[in-house]
């Protein structure tokens, strides 16, 4: 009995101690990226992923301490986790959205934007209109109304379709765009994309490597790294 309530005790303890970083999204290849990162650290990481995920990919990692399974990010059982952090880093979009909805003050500990900051840059449109009014070149682009039945892109092939935003969606990268180069397959694609009644962009296809480029920075908008 002396050993069954020391190994209680010991869990209990374990429980109720503090979390230096809370990570959701665990089945997220980004979260992972995430634990690896703060585990070469020594930083003790909890790991959260909604209960409809079988197995996520971070709670296998030997760098989380602890692993959690929410029935949602408004979930009272993560928000009590969220006080036991020090530190909350939201992996997905939907996450953040799901935060924000909960709550519109985290103090210091909810590693995110500030909701409109978030908004503005989750949409396509919005970015392509601000790098427009920098000067920055961008392919040429109609929006389209997932009501509207168009027959042809109103620009030569090859063009890219894609969501103006995901917000709300669970939706692998391989389904979020689609690249055309007919009649035919943009009808297709169109009525693929409408199903999910968010405005769809119709981009000019720009051929060559792909690139992006990611920044941290702090609240002042100082870049720490990049």
């Amino acid at each position: 009995m002396f050993a069954q309530d020391v190994v209680r005790s010991v869990g209990r303890i374990r429980f109720l101690a503090s979390i230096d970083a809370l990570i959701t999204d665990a089945n997220q290849r980004v979260a992972l990226e995430v634990v690896r990162c703060l585990g070469k650290r020594d930083i003790n990481l909890c790991a959260v992923e909604t209960s409809d995920v079988d197995s996520p990919l971070s709670f296998a990692s030997n760098y989380v301490s602890r692993t959690v399974l929410v029935d949602g990010y408004d979930d009272s059982k993560f928000w009590d986790l969220v006080e036991q952090s020090t530190a909350v880093l939201p992996i997905s979009t939907n996450t953040h959205y799901a935060i924000y909805d909960q709550r519109s003050d985290f103090g210091d500990r909810m590693l995110l934007p500030d909701e409109e900051s978030f908004r503005l840059a989750n949409s396509k449109d919005t970015v392509r209109e601000r790098a427009q009014s920098l000067n920055v070149p961008v392919p040429d682009t109609r929006t389209l109304d997932p009501k509207e039945s168009p027959s042809e892109p109103g620009q030569p092939y090859p063009v890219v379709l894609k969501l103006e935003n995901d917000e709300g969606l669970y939706l692998p990268p391989a389904q979020r765009y689609r690249i055309v180069g007919s009649d035919r397959e943009f009808r297709s694609a169109f009525r693929e994309l409408s199903r999910h009644e968010k405005p769809i962009m119709v981009q000019q296809y720009i051929s060559g490597g792909g690139y992006g480029y990611s920044l941290l920075m702090d609240r002042q908008s100082r870049v720490l790294a990049g």
